[in-house]
C-alpha cells in the first residue's frame, strides 16, 4: 500500500472516529497517540497456534523457551534475516482450560523484516513441525479492536433485520460493511 493510500485510509477512519464517537471530542493529542500507536505496531508480527509451555515452568523460563522457539519459527520463514533482538510476549491471560494457546505478539527491528518474514510464511506450512503455526502482520490498537467490534455488533443487528444482502470486508485496511451485487 502505497504512502497516499495509507493516507486516506487513516483520515477515513479518523473522520470515522470522530462522528461515530456519541458525544466525546477528539483533540489532536488522541489523534497523534493513534497514530504514534499505529506507526510503533508496524514492526509487530502476532503468531497463532504456538503451543503454550508447561504449566509447571517457571514464568522467566516459559518466557525465554518462547523467545527461543520464535526465533526458530522465524528462521524458518527467512534463514538469512538476522532475529536476535526480537522481542516476544504472550498477549492476553493465561487460561489453563482453554484448548487454544495464546498468541504471541513479536515485535522485530524493522518493518522490512515484518514484510520479510510475512512474504515467506508459506514455508511454515511446509514444514512439518511448523505447519498449525500461522502469521499475521495485523497488530490493532485498541482503537481498532473497539471500532470493529461496534462494527460487528451493526452487522449482526442489520442480519437479523434481515438484510441478507451485506457483508463485513475489508477495504484498503478498514473493516467495512458492503452491499453484495446478487446478479
Amino acid at each position: 500500500m502505497e504512502l497516499n493510500e495509507k493516507f486516506a485510509t487513516f483520515k477515513q477512519e479518523i473522520n470515522q472516529k470522530l462522528s461515530c464517537n456519541s458525544g466525546q471530542n477528539l483533540g489532536m493529542e488522541d489523534i497523534m497517540e493513534e497514530v504514534h500507536l499505529r506507526h510503533s505496531k508496524q514492526q509487530n508480527l502476532i503468531v497463532f497456534g504456538m503451543p503454550e509451555q508447561p504449566v509447571t515452568l517457571q514464568r522467566d523460563a516459559a518466557i525465554e523457551a518462547d523467545a527461543a522457539e520464535v526465533r526458530l519459527v522465524l528462521q524458518t520463514c527467512a534463514p538469512t534475516l538476522d532475529i536476535c533482538s526480537a522481542q516476544s510476549s504472550r498477549i492476553g491471560r493465561l487460561n489453563a482450560s482453554s484448548v487454544t494457546p495464546r498468541p504471541l505478539r513479536v515485535t522485530l527491528s524493522s518493518v522490512n523484516d515484518v514484510h520479510t518474514i510475512i512474504r515467506n510464511a508459506a514455508k511454515l506450512r511446509q514444514s512439518t513441525k511448523y505447519s498449525n503455526i500461522s502469521l499475521s502482520f495485523d497488530d490493532r490498537t485498541p482503537w481498532q479492536i473497539n471500532a470493529y467490534k461496534e462494527l460487528k455488533k451493526e452487522f449482526n443487528q442489520r442480519r437479523a433485520a434481515g438484510e441478507t444482502n451485506i457483508a463485513l470486508k475489508y477495504v484498503r485496511g478498514t473493516p467495512k460493511i458492503v452491499n453484495l451485487n446478487l446478479n
